[in-house]
């Protein structure tokens, strides 16, 4: 038998019992610090409860300032903060800090004020909150009667319950309460539709009766036994007052004393776009961001790429342009791409041994220098958990869709509680067997989409490698003449004189490589390394120490006690070669003036130091010889040598390229190369 006279303006908290003793600090709560969290954990329950296979769940977040007479219970709320702050203030014997005081003395302060910030988290398009205070698998129950319970629910939004308390967190008062209106049965949409209301507080323990209680706390219809509590319901409902009305089916999230933050829209949309893009641009959810009656973001799937822009703007603006470059917000753009058809789209449904059936969509483009060679995976409700990076010569950004049901319940106990991670390592199983199972399943996917982006740089077929000269190209269709080989000492001195050609210098056989390929463990690229060190200018002083024996009248000979004077020269030079084999070289030449060429250079990997060039005779690579007599013609790096092809202090991002054009004084051809 429940109450409902005065007392039902009165939060529970069970007795302790001799239970654990909280304070204010619980990994539960705390886990869930980014903004982000908030929007995830909030939207996933909500697009996890729609009411229609075709309706979009909307979402509204909106920022009020609310009379405080409405919090839940205020008068009751108020003396248990004023309990917990006296129970810490007379306990530990001046042993504890004092940040529990403080922040009951922030909430006691807050509640006492005549008004209260509360974020309002409404979804519309939803069941509601449906089940009885004994019906544990309904969504009612998991969200407000249970936490840890390893069980899945509809589109497998969430395993173990913990997303309340990503509310909790963005609570200065640790306490929230839900107004929903829902159905009885989801199945017959017919039956009649019922509402509830009900507080829950993640305080901390203090006294009430002269019995300490537990740190968990309700707002709602206690028993006469004082043993058990129940929600508001039906005519129930109107022994509370809820600051706003609702008609539709749906629920209502108060978050009671949202923290004060001047970007706590932008990080809200930002995380509530990377999470969900693909689900927006499904029209399967769509949000909306509001304070004091102003529209701050809405993010659908017409508006979702305009919002990216005005996200991206807004975030370098407001908290820099680092923010926005190493926020996950950032790829949604790559991401996008993904969806739709064309030549740069790559489509790809297997069967994965562990997970089933999963999809991968990858857009690539080598003209498309924003994509992020990055791939996402996701699992429903079309949730975006982790992003990965994988090196592509390519650019380019995926996304990896689990569509099977086995494959979802598999990631879902891969998560981390957060849904940010994904780790064999987060799955609670009995034995280390059934935990291997879990990371084959992981890693089998993850070699799938791996293959599927190293294959967008298909293998290529060239000449017979020079070791020391990536690439050789003699630019335009070569003349009818004879071509020969230049020495880099004599003119063109006609083709009368018998000179070795380009034909017979090469070999005709066909090497096809990998670009992705390792690098050959002893490149024969000469590179040359010198520490900064020269002689000193005197020798060090002969030692005055005494010796054991007899000779030299007992004098020793050696570094004496005082140090000798040769020093480090500080002119001396730290040089680092750039070798050949972490470029890629390019050599054409002019059409109608052989002797002109360009040089394209591309860095394969991130590459500093100095870079010289030079050409070869052999094929071995070893004898490489500066290049002297020529013109340079124009250059997109500065060149500090005037007399040879040497740029000083080079440095180069993976797939950075520049190029120079050089005079050379023979048509001869040339095979160029770093060393």
């Amino acid at each position: 038998m429940y109450q409902t006279d005065s007392k039902s303006n009165e939060w529970f908290f069970p007795p302790l019992f001799g239970g654990e003793r909280q304070g204010l600090n619980l990994g539960s709560v705390d886990l869930f610090k980014k903004v982000d969290n908030l929007g995830r954990e909030s939207a996933q329950n909500c697009i996890n409860a729609t009411n229609s296979s075709e309706a979009t769940v909307k979402v509204t977040y909106k920022l009020e300032t609310i009379d405080s007479k409405y919090f839940p219970g205020r008068d009751d709320y108020l003396y248990r903060l004023n309990s917990a702050k006296k129970y810490f203030e007379n306990s530990g014997d001046g042993t504890w800090t004092s940040n529990e005081i403080n922040r009951l003395a922030e909430s006691i302060k807050m509640l006492e004020s005549p008004t209260i910030k509360v974020l309002v988290i409404s979804d519309y398009n939803t069941t509601g909150l449906y089940g009885s205070e004994t019906h544990k698998m309904s969504p009612y129950f998991r969200f407000f009667k249970s936490t840890g319970f390893s069980a899945h629910q509809g589109s497998l939004a969430g395993t173990y319950g913990h997303g309340k308390n990503a509310l909790i967190n963005f609570s200065k008062l640790r306490a929230i309460s839900v107004y929903s209106k829902h159905i009885s049965h989801p199945e017959n949409q017919s039956m009649q539709t019922r509402d509830l209301y009900v507080g829950r507080s993640n305080l901390c323990t203090h006294i009430k009766d002269d019995l300490e209680t537990q740190g968990t706390g309700y707002f709602g219809i206690t028993s006469s036994s004082k043993n058990d509590w129940q929600s508001f319901r039906g005519d129930q409902i109107k022994n509370v007052e809820i600051p706003f009305e609702r008609n539709e089916l749906g629920t209502d999230i108060y978050v009671w004393g949202f923290p004060e933050s001047d970007e706590w829209d932008l990080k809200l949309s930002m995380g509530l776009s990377y999470a969900f893009f693909q689900a927006i641009k499904e029209q399967k959810i769509e949000f909306r961001i509001i304070e004091n009656n102003q529209l701050k973001c809405y993010l659908s799937s017409e508006t979702i790429e305009g919002q990216l822009a005005y996200l991206e703007h807004n975030c370098k603006a407001r908290l820099g342009e680092r923010d926005w470059k190493f926020n996950n917000a950032s790829l949604i753009k790559g991401f996008l791409k993904c969806s739709g058809e064309g030549k740069n789209i790559k489509n790809i449904t297997k069967e994965i041994k562990g997970l089933g059936l999963v999809n991968l969509d990858i857009y690539f483009d080598k003209n498309d220098a924003t994509l992020k060679n990055k791939y996402c995976i996701m699992r429903k409700p079309l949730m975006t958990i982790q992003s990965f990076a994988k090196k592509c010569g390519t650019p380019y950004q995926a996304v990896c869709k689990v569509l099977s049901d086995e494959g979802n319940i598999l990631l879902s106990e891969c998560e981390d509680p957060t849904h940010t991670e994904i780790n064999a390592e987060n799955v609670e199983v009995a034995r280390e067997y059934d935990r291997k199972k879990y990371a084959t399943a992981i890693r089998n996917l993850k070699m799938f989409i791996n293959k599927e982006i190293s294959e967008l740089d298909p293998k290529i077929e060239t000449f017979k490698e020079i070791p020391g000269a990536n690439e050789y190209l003699p630019g335009d269709p070569l003349s009818n003449d004879t071509e020969t080989f230049y020495d880099g000492t004599d003119l063109d001195q006609g083709n009368d004189q018998e000179q070795e050609t380009f034909e017979m210098r090469l070999k005709k056989d066909i090497k096809v490589f990998d670009p992705k390929a390792p690098r050959p463990k002893n490149p024969k690229s000469r590179v040359v390394r010198r520490k900064p060190s020269s002689k000193g200018n005197t020798g060090g002083n002969t030692g005055n120490l005494g010796g054991q024996g007899t000779s030299n009248g007992g004098k020793g000979h050696g570094a004496g006690n005082t140090g000798g004077n040769a020093k480090e020269d500080e002119h001396g030079k730290q040089n680092s070669n750039i070798p050949s084999e972490d470029l890629q070289i390019i050599r054409t030449r002019m059409d109608g003036n052989p002797k002109i060429s360009k040089i394209n250079i591309k860095a394969l990997k991130n590459v500093e130091g100095n870079l010289r060039l030079g050409f070869t005779l052999t094929e071995n690579g070893e004898s490489f010889f500066p290049i002297k007599k020529f013109k340079l013609l124009n250059s997109t790096k500065s060149n500090s040598s005037v007399d040879e092809i040497l740029f000083k202090d080079l440095k180069l991002d993976k797939n950075d390229d520049f190029y120079l054009e050089v005079e050379f004084p023979t048509s001869s051809n040339l095979t160029i190369g770093a060393y």
